[in-house]
């Protein structure tokens, strides 16, 4: 009956080892589908964080450009502005050396002044307004030769900035093309990675279910032999106990004889001790009598000789001093 339960627990450990041996195999397989799905959408937001960094890449670098390119314009704007002030200095000025030439001319003689005098006058005064003018003049054209310089300038800086932005701009859309084809050949790699595994999942998922299944039917065929060997191991435990109790009873008749003349023996045995050690005692206290007298005797013969001792210092120190 005992070998038969051995084997019996060994079958349903087994039964049992193996179901949970399948749950676990079902869990692995659909922790690797969870892993799958989060690395997807991992992949997902990686691309739409790397768009939205690509954008905004971009137009910064378009408001750099852009900002470079406003600055030129204010320059140039700056520049016609410097052009056209210089210009209306100039009118400005001719206008009033005309009003003034012209003021000179209409006003009356004075006095003692002559027709000829006032066209020297007017003569004098006109070379030195083309001094004035002419002084203007290569005043304006130094301001205009540096304008243009400056515009030259403009149009350089402005003609690199276009030539810089074209160029990064065609380097960055040749990079946003390969991270492009790098990215797709990583999609499909995943894609096709994920269907082959999502096809193994399955597979192994329906292997596993039948699998399930059976060990579900021995497990319960198990858990009906169990009931059927719990039923037998019961009565026989009712039949062990029976015997048991009637064991019980024969040890507990019997246990109580041996006491009965184990506490005989232990008080013959008590009582003899008792004796020995009156006996000891007494010698004890004999010992300890005759360890006395000893003593006492001893202390004497040590006065005796503490007196003797002390008479002889004595004596020896007469004969010294002597």
């Amino acid at each position: 009956m005992s070998g038969y339960l051995t084997s019996f627990e060994v079958i349903r450990q087994l039964n049992r080892d193996r179901v949970i041996e399948f749950e676990q195999e079902i869990k692995e397989k659909l922790k690797i589908l969870e892993n799958i799905e989060k690395q997807i959408e991992a992949t997902g937001l990686q691309r739409k964080e790397w768009l939205k960094n690509i954008s905004n890449t971009f137009q910064a670098e378009s408001d750099i450009h852009t900002k470079m390119i406003d600055v030129v314009k204010a320059e140039a704007e700056l520049t016609s502005l410097q052009l056209k002030l210089d210009m209306i200095r100039l009118e400005s000025q001719y206008d009033n050396q005309k009003l003034t030439l012209l003021v000179e001319m209409t006003r009356p003689l004075d006095e003692n002044e002559s027709v000829e005098d006032r066209e020297v006058l007017l003569a004098i005064k006109a070379r030195s307004n083309a001094d004035v003018l002419r002084a203007a003049l290569e005043q304006s054209l130094d301001v205009r030769l540096r304008l243009m310089d400056r515009s030259h300038d403009l149009q350089s800086a402005l003609s690199k900035v276009k030539g810089q932005a074209t160029a990064e701009l065609q380097q960055q859309a040749e990079d946003v093309r390969r991270k492009l084809e790098t990215y797709r050949t990583q999609m499909r790699y995943s894609a096709a990675r994920a269907s082959e595994l999502y096809g193994t999942v399955l597979r192994d998922y329906l292997i596993l279910r039948h699998n399930a299944h059976v060990a579900e039917r021995i497990l319960q065929q198990s858990q009906n032999d169990a009931a059927a060997a719990r039923q037998r191991l019961r009565s026989c435990l009712e039949l062990l106990l029976q015997e048991a109790a009637e064991q019980r009873g024969r040890m507990t008749q019997s246990a109580a004889q041996q006491l009965a003349q184990q506490t005989a023996e232990l008080r013959g045995l008590v009582v003899r001790k008792e004796r020995e050690l009156d006996d000891l005692q007494l010698s004890v206290k004999k010992l300890q009598q005759r360890r006395h007298r000893e003593l006492r005797d001893l202390q004497e013969q040590a006065g005796e000789f503490e007196l003797k001792y002390r008479a002889l210092q004595e004596r020896r120190r007469g004969e010294v001093q002597g």
